[in-house]
């Protein structure tokens, strides 16, 4: 397990940079190996650090381009490729930090370091409860809008709101999972909300979904052995009882009549 106090600063850090940073970056504000930083990442696990290896670009920042860099695996374009840490938070608190229970809190999640500023980031980028409204009309109809007579004039989010919440569970869902397009950036923008932190969110947020899925693909193919093997179980059974059942077979009896010597 990792160590708590270094999984606390090392959160703090992230937070008070925008809650995501390349691994090479964040080594530069602790005294440890690239091999033992990976390392205590990768112990405290991708529910407090997201460790993906993505492709650097040397293109201006681009919301859609840095959510895509880690959707689909490092590489693909060809360029120089680095690890990237993403802090994640599964902690919800109000805003004020300071009552003997939410310190208590913040004690408990390893948190106590962080200041307002940092855990609002934490917060913003984990909590799905902060991100823009989502439309409910959208979510309901087989419709490309769904519901929604407003279109892309809605000022709510277009996106499946069991995604927001890691509660997709539809292999093909209907509904948008992308928070990061032209429509919802303007969307974001207007409502004055943080977009590197919405970045952050889609990156943890489709990590959960795929994470989510390869769960339930393992629990399908255990459920499906489990029946095969007792399929084969009662097919051993009925064959069983059918020998039991089947009929014997007699030989010849004592009392079976002998020829009589001398006739024929």
């Amino acid at each position: 397990m990792a160590e708590p106090t270094v999984c606390s600063f090392l959160t703090k850090v992230l937070c008070a940079h925008g809650g995501r940073m390349f691994l090479q970056d964040l080594r530069g504000h602790v005294e440890l190996s690239e091999a033992r930083l990976r390392d205590v990442l990768r112990q405290a696990g991708p529910d407090r650090f997201l460790l993906q290896e993505v492709e650097v670009r040397e293109d201006p920042w681009d919301a859609e381009a840095e959510v895509a860099a880690g959707a689909g695996g490092a590489g693909g374009g060809g360029g120089p490729l680095a690890w990237r840490v993403v802090a994640v938070s599964t902690c919800t608190l109000s805003h004020d930090i300071h009552i003997p229970v939410n310190i208590q809190v913040l004690k408990n999640q390893g948190l106590f370091g962080l200041n307002e500023a940092q855990l609002r980031i934490l917060l913003l980028q984990n909590d799905p409860c902060l991100l823009p409204e989502v439309c409910l009309l959208y979510n309901k109809g087989e419709a490309l809008y769904g519901y929604c007579n407003l279109k892309d004039k809605c000022n709510k989010f277009h996106v499946c709101k069991s995604f927001v919440r890691g509660e997709c569970r539809l292999p093909k869902c209907k509904r948008s999972h992308q928070l990061i397009h032209a429509t919802s950036l303007q969307l974001l923008q207007d409502q004055g909300s943080n977009i590197p932190s919405v970045v952050n969110f889609q990156i943890i947020a489709t990590y959960r979904h795929m994470k989510l899925h390869k769960t339930l693909e393992n629990k399908d193919n255990s459920a499906s052995s489990a029946e095969h093997s007792q399929g084969l179980e009662k097919q051993g059974v009925r064959v069983a009882r059918a020998a039991e059942a089947g009929p014997l077979v007699s030989g010849p009896t004592e009392s079976a009549k002998k020829p009589c010597a001398g006739k024929p």
